[in-house]
């Protein structure tokens, strides 16, 4: 997001702390999708739990690009890190 940072900045009317957040969020998703892949590899086939993730993290995606609601971007930069 570094690259874009002032553009989504003016588009979103953020503030810097709301923009930080929205850049931060996304590894707080990555530290729970972590602690959660262990229990769940060792439950279901991997093939599986990566075709799902791969499925969801590409919704999360595309919900992110299309929105310009900050809950929803916060919660879709949040599942983004979570798959």
């Amino acid at each position: 997001m570094p690259a874009c940072s002032t553009k989504i900045q003016e588009e979103l009317n953020l503030d810097k702390t709301q923009f930080g957040f929205l850049g931060s969020v996304v590894y707080f998703g990555q530290t729970l999708g972590s602690a959660l892949a262990a229990a769940l590899l060792n439950s279901c086939p991997p093939k599986y739990v990566l075709i799902f993730c791969l499925v969801c993290n590409l919704a999360t995606l595309i919900i992110f690009t299309f929105t310009d609601v900050y809950a929803v971007l916060i919660a879709s930069r949040g599942l983004t890190g979570l798959f």
